[in-house]
């Protein structure tokens, strides 16, 4: 028996780009509008956004919030029309339910799913952020259809939520898997509770020294991304591990 967690953001779902444009179109509003470059005004929120995470964690409103307190920071006359026009451009990062079906999967990542529903297996989705952001995810792409149960945590509150998962289940730690883009907020998760972690990042493949000391791992998979994890799957077969490693 295996169960098998998975992130949601930019493991099943590209959301970064949302971020990546609000913050591109912030900075050009500035610069276009104020003796102000473009990478000053970029580095200037991405400082203030920063401070803010650690104040108010994955709040819904705290994006917005660093649009508006760097251009204050940033503008020696603030207008209070423009103060709402730069708070609107932090809400763009936000789509409807609608909007997410739309955008759909990751490529590979439905398969993946479908598949190891197929298999039998016990899937969880583990999502850190704001209920009123990541659920509109959760209904768009319906992933109440392919897990068990969705948990929504905290900021950090994956190692909690997936210990929970171990204690009150039938498996053992080694039995145990979560899938995720990113080293500190997934697989370190898993590592913390003894569980496997099946690193795919969400962006092109770089090797670093940390995904480098990682590899030597046995409790460590690494892919390119959903489709090379599909043709894998295997890793989640005790039989098959045992054989592999």
């Amino acid at each position: 028996m295996t169960l098998i967690a998975f992130d949601l953001d930019d493991t099943l779902m590209k959301c970064g780009k949302d971020y990546i444009k609000a913050k591109e179109t912030f900075a050009e509003f500035i610069s276009t509008n104020y003796p102000i470059t473009f990478d000053h005004a970029l580095e200037t929120f991405e400082e203030i956004d920063q401070k803010s995470v650690e104040k108010y964690g994955l709040s819904m409103e705290r994006f917005p919030k660093s649009m508006v307190k760097s251009y204050n920071e940033l503008v020696s006359n603030p207008l209070v029309k423009e103060e709402e026009h730069v708070r609107g451009v932090g809400y763009t990062v936000f789509k409807s339910a609608n909007e997410y079906s739309n955008r759909g999967f990751m490529s590979g990542a439905k398969e993946v799913l479908t598949r190891l529903n197929e298999m039998g297996f016990e899937l969880h989705l583990i999502t850190a952020g704001d209920k009123r952001v990541q659920q509109k995810k959760v209904d768009g792409l319906n992933l109440d259809n392919f897990f068990n149960e969705t948990h929504i945590t905290e900021m950090g509150g994956k190692p909690e939520c997936l210990g929970r998962l171990i204690e009150n289940s039938q498996f053992d730690s080694d039995e145990v898997f979560l899938v995720g883009n990113s080293m500190r907020s997934d697989i370190k998760s898993a590592l913390e509770v003894d569980a496997n972690g099946v690193y795919i990042p969400a962006h092109e493949w770089r090797a670093t020294e940390e995904t480098q000391k990682f590899e030597q791992r046995d409790d460590v998979y690494m892919f390119e991304d959903m489709n090379e994890l599909h043709q894998n799957l295997g890793i989640f077969e005790q039989e098959k591990r045992l054989q592999n490693h």
